[in-house]
């Protein structure tokens, strides 16, 4: 798998862009920074705290096979993930502060607007600080609740100040959760490989 250091070059903006469709999917790059975690969400309580009320848009693909798997990201234009018809998902990103970590991770909110998704139950929330967000997970459904921190419970500002000049000098982009690979390592994998030939068969 490609670990080049590229520049990273997600752009932010607010989830109302993001929301309106006129926003691209990020620039795909090259690195994916150890230090960088992805928040778990699961039947148990995860407790967030929103450090940051941007967005980035990321595209990926899911893949199952025996020398890759996982969430890998699109490649974009020309992306041969794409041309073999492997499902393109989306998420919206954005930095949180895990209390129970105490550590920044990233939150990776489904596009999905019903109901018990995430992305409404959160929407409220957004852009307020100073509060402690329970979320948890059942299958494709959500649970969210809010209170003001408790007292005694702080927020890292060293950490969270780290890792906001990580993002700014472009040291890492949010979306470098998901993993990486060449479109020439991709095409290699012979389940991808069949379906391209199908897909170019004249």
């Amino acid at each position: 798998m490609n670990t080049t250091q590229n520049t990273h070059s997600d752009e932010e903006y607010s989830l109302e862009d993001m929301m309106a469709g006129a926003v691209p999917a990020e620039t795909p790059t090259t690195s994916r920074p150890t230090m960088l975690f992805s928040l778990r969400l699961s039947e148990e309580p995860t407790v967030i705290s929103f450090v940051s009320n941007s967005f980035v848009k990321s595209a990926f693909h899911y893949l199952e096979t025996p020398d890759l798997k996982g969430y890998f990201k699109c490649n974009g234009n020309g992306c041969v993930l794409c041309e073999a018809e492997i499902k393109r998902d989306y998420r919206f990103l954005t930095p949180v502060y895990n209390l129970f970590e105490q550590r920044m991770e990233v939150l990776a909110i489904p596009t999905a607007n019903k109901p018990t998704s995430l992305l409404p139950l959160l929407k409220p929330l957004f852009g307020q600080a100073g509060l402690a967000i329970s979320i948890t997970k059942n299958g494709y459904q959500y649970s969210v609740s809010s209170k003001q921190l408790p007292t005694g419970l702080a927020l890292d500002q060293d950490t969270i100040e780290s890792f906001q000049q990580g993002l700014d000098t472009k040291s890492f982009a949010l979306s470098d959760i998901y993993q990486t690979a060449t479109n020439e390592e991709f095409e290699a994998l012979p389940n991808i490989k069949t379906r391209l030939a199908f897909k170019r068969a004249a």
